[in-house]
């Protein structure tokens, strides 16, 4: 003959099951009561700007005659517009040669500000006697 379960004839298996229940209903509170808190911190940060976005990183090809000095010539520029510039790549290209740099901009800055302080400084290069 086969006995079923009854709950009554075994109390402390309906405790340990109400127990069990309230444990992970306390656990489950209180993993919504640190979630809440949390998600307000994180979209006041959003709202408020204190965590921006980083910059997009962008390319700029610059085209020079092939005896200019290109070593060190824009350092003052990128220092100026940019977070960060890094030479990626010279090519040459007929009677020129290609820089191929990736700038991040500050915040504020435009690419075309960063192009035309670059032309003012190959301008300025190629008028002074003997520059390229």
């Amino acid at each position: 003959m086969k006995r079923s379960l009854d709950w009554r004839r075994h109390p402390l298996l309906v405790t340990g099951l109400a127990a069990a229940g309230a444990v992970v209903a306390l656990e489950v509170a209180g993993a919504a009561a640190a979630t809440a808190p949390l998600t307000l911190v994180v979209l006041a940060v959003g709202r408020l700007g204190w965590w921006p976005a980083p910059r997009p990183v962008q390319t700029v090809c610059v085209e020079l005659p092939p005896s200019f000095d290109y070593e060190h010539a824009f350092d003052d520029v990128f220092r100026c517009c940019a977070q960060g510039a890094e030479l990626v790549g010279v090519h040459s290209h007929g009677p020129c040669l290609e820089l191929e740099y990736s700038v991040r901009l500050r915040r504020g800055r435009s690419s075309e500000g960063l192009l035309q302080d670059i032309r003012g400084v190959v301008d300025e290069r190629r008028a002074i006697p003997g520059g390229s």
